[in-house]
This record gives structure tokens, C-alpha cells and sequence, in this order.
């Protein structure tokens, strides 16, 4: 059932290239990465977008998914696919990541821009919280838009309030708004 869903969001991505994933979409994606590799909420949240997929030292056709698994000491978790399998792992989270390539963009320009603004200057508390809550975002592969079910980031107006860029994290895989359940 939720590998229905997921081929269900790949056909509204393929058909409608302006779409960024939403929230749902990014939890359809992570339970299955979850389901497929056997991994806990926490390892697969902490899946580095800049860091994540390598080859696979002994295969040309496959490739290693990792994540470090914080509360272990640091361990890194690892994950071997094959390159060309649709639903591997490392290609779900591969593909998270390209969909969600201009959220990245976004939190890259407003970083920039908070930057600029501290450049020369001792920061703030605060302008240094944000600065490093915007590195730790851009690195997530599980950005989403909150604007609805379908976000086109040609509809971005930064002057919306309720359009923002976010990452799910373990507090969004317990809200009451995604109960695990898959319906029809």
C-alpha cells in the first residue's frame, strides 16, 4: 500500500515538474525507505542530503545508503541497492532530494541573506541559532513545502506566512495529522 502511494506521488511529480514535495509526500517516502531498509525514524531523518549515497566498493551495479545513528555513539548505519532498482532505498531518498533541490535553494538564499546581514559583526544568540537551523535544514533530504497537499514553488511569495519550508522531523512522525495508516 505504500509503495501504491509513493508511485502515486512520482506520477504527480512526473507529470507536473514545478511540484515540491509536501509533507505527506515526504512521509510516504520515509516510511517506505523505513520499511525497505529496517532502519528507526531517527537514522533515517538523520540521512545527510549532501552526504548519503556512495558506490559500492565492490559492485558497480550498487550502491551504499548511510546515516549516522546519533544516539549509538555516532555509528553509521549502511544500506546496500541496486542502482537500477526504482525502489531502492538510496534512489527514494535520491529522488526526495532532487524534488525538493528548490526548497534547498530557497533556505540557501535566506541563509546567504542572514549572512550578509552578520558579516563583520558579532552575531547574536539568536541570529546564530538561525543560522545553524538553516544549515541543518538545508542538509535534510525531507524538506517540504507547507502550503497544501500540492506546492508549485512557482507559487513561492515570500511575504506569505503560510508558505514555508520545513523538514520532518520525529515530532511531525508522531502528530496526530499522520497516523501511519495508509487508506484507500
Amino acid at each position: 500500500a505504500v509503495k501504491s502511494h509513493v508511485r502515486h506521488i512520482y506520477t504527480r511529480w512526473e507529470n507536473d515538474a514545478t511540484l515540491v514535495p509536501s509533507k505527506r509526500d515526504c512521509h510516504y517516502i520515509l516510511t517506505f525507505v523505513l520499511i525497505k531498509t529496517g532502519w528507526n525514524e531517527a537514522v533515517a531523518l538523520n540521512i545527510d542530503s549532501e552526504d548519503y549515497l556512495r558506490p559500492h566498493m565492490g559492485d558497480p551495479d550498487r550502491h551504499v545508503l548511510h546515516a549516522i545513528k546519533v544516539r549509538a555513539g555516532g555509528t553509521e548505519q549502511i544500506h546496500v541497492g541496486q542502482n537500477k532498482e526504482e525502489w531502492s532505498p538510496g534512489n527514494l531518498v535520491k529522488k526526495v532530494i532532487e524534488r525538493s533541490e528548490p526548497l534547498r535553494a530557497l533556505l540557501r538564499k535566506q541563509l546567504e541573506e542572514v549572512e550578509q546581514q552578520t558579516k563583520g559583526q558579532w552575531q547574536s544568540d539568536a541570529q546564530t541559532l538561525v543560522i545553524a537551523q538553516l544549515k541543518q535544514t538545508i542538509r535534510s533530504p525531507w524538506l517540504h513545502a507547507t502550503t497544501g497537499f500540492t506546492s508549485k514553488i512557482e507559487d513561492y511569495d515570500p511575504s506569505d506566512p503560510g508558505w514555508k519550508v520545513k523538514k520532518l522531523t520525529d515530532r511531525c512522525l508522531g502528530a496526530k495529522a499522520f497516523t501511519g495508516k495508509v487508506t484507500m
